[in-house]
């Protein structure tokens, strides 16, 4: 995976997934992009944040039963 370089001031992008099944999304995106998981425990349940080569690149978390 490539590295974006020079993006403009304010530029913002955080993608974050929405998923039933939390446990395999970890895999995929482990497995497709090399992206390391890492569990961070909330009052609402896993917020999941993936990291690449030390910096921060996106989060997932579990869909409640209700959505």
């Amino acid at each position: 995976m490539s590295t974006a370089v020079n993006q403009p001031v304010g530029h913002w992008c955080w993608p974050e997934l929405v998923t039933t099944d939390l446990d395999s999304a970890k895999r995929f995106y482990g497995a497709l992009l090399g992206w390391q998981a890492f569990d961070v425990p909330t009052a609402m349940g896993t917020y999941v944040t993936f990291s690449l080569a030390g910096g921060h690149c996106g989060a997932a978390y579990r869909m409640a039963p209700e959505q």
